[in-house]
């Protein structure tokens, strides 16, 4: 576990699998070690992503409850995408000194959560682009979280189907909403 998780305190060692699926059938896969946090309705998973390029590590937490998903990374290149089933999100992907505005909607959000075992699946179209700019269309992409106990077998299912629907537009105000949600959860001296 690494210095960042092991400074948290509260959690429960997770393994967590994310596996991310792009429309041209590119997939990006990979299995860590976080923490699972818990409060009231909202559980956050928090762990560290390293950039296989230059084996940098970069915060990441995603936040859920029963009707949506938050997915942050709070280190460049930063992102923050919201997912409500049916609503268009707006927010900002900030990478090399360049911001674009990213703008996701989500066709489909399942939440499966039981103890410590879980299943997050999204599936959502993407359109990215420069701030102010013209929008290009990227397609349609999909996301699998799982996350299970560390030490406990991986595949074992989660049950209790979640699923979210609703249909206002959202935005988010990307770091602001990160910072503002990590600060509920972690004292300000043991914040990702």
């Amino acid at each position: 576990m690494t210095e960042f998780l092991q400074n948290l305190a509260g959690g429960t060692r997770v393994m967590i699998d994310l596996c991310g699926h792009d429309e041209e059938g590119g997939k990006v896969q990979f299995t860590t070690e976080g923490l699972l946090f818990t409060r009231e309705n909202t559980s956050l998973l928090v762990y560290e992503e390293v950039n296989p390029d230059d084996m940098t590590a970069a915060q990441s937490v995603i936040r859920f409850d029963e009707s949506s998903v938050c997915v942050v990374r709070g280190s460049e290149p930063f992102s923050a995408m919201e997912f409500h089933e049916g609503r268009l999100c707006e927010s900002e992907y900030r990478a090399e000194g360049q911001s674009l505005m990213l703008r996701v909607f989500p066709t489909e959000v399942t939440v499966k959560l039981r103890g410590a075992r879980g299943h997050l699946r999204i599936v959502y179209q993407v359109t990215l682009g420069l701030l102010g700019g013209a929008m290009q269309e990227t397609g349609v992409r999909r996301l699998d979280v799982r996350f299970r106990p560390a030490g406990s077998a991986a595949g074992s299912s989660a049950g209790g189907k979640r699923s979210s629907r609703a249909n206002a537009p959202v935005s988010m105000p990307s770091q602001d909403a990160a910072a503002q949600f990590l600060q509920e959860i972690f004292p300000q001296d043991k914040r990702p």
